[in-house]
């Protein structure tokens, strides 16, 4: 239970976002998005909106794989995203996938 009231609104509001996962003191993902609203809701989902691109990370921080669209929803406990609107996906061997 959160020690504030948000009334059915976001608990959080980002502008500009740019957010590194890791695992084990390790960089894993990295996540840029123009907006993105965090639900007041356990566990909280982040709406993701003007654009976003996810970057997943070899192990010496470089770019290996890129996910890119126009808007998303984040599910942050699973780390599990959902990708809308001129989604692009360019794999580690550099292939690229439009859809």
């Amino acid at each position: 239970v959160a020690e504030f009231e948000t009334l059915g609104g976001p608990s959080q509001v980002l502008s500009g976002a740019s957010l590194e996962y890791s695992d084990d003191g390790k960089l894993t993902h990295r996540l840029g998005a123009a907006h993105m609203i965090r639900s007041a809701e356990e566990p909280p989902v982040w709406q993701v909106t003007g654009g976003f691109t996810l970057e997943v990370l070899d192990g010496q921080g470089a770019t290996d794989a890129m996910l890119a669209a126009d808007r998303g929803v984040f599910e942050e406990e699973t780390r599990f995203l959902e990708a809308h609107g001129d989604v692009v996906l360019r794999g580690s061997e550099g292939d690229t996938l439009f859809t």
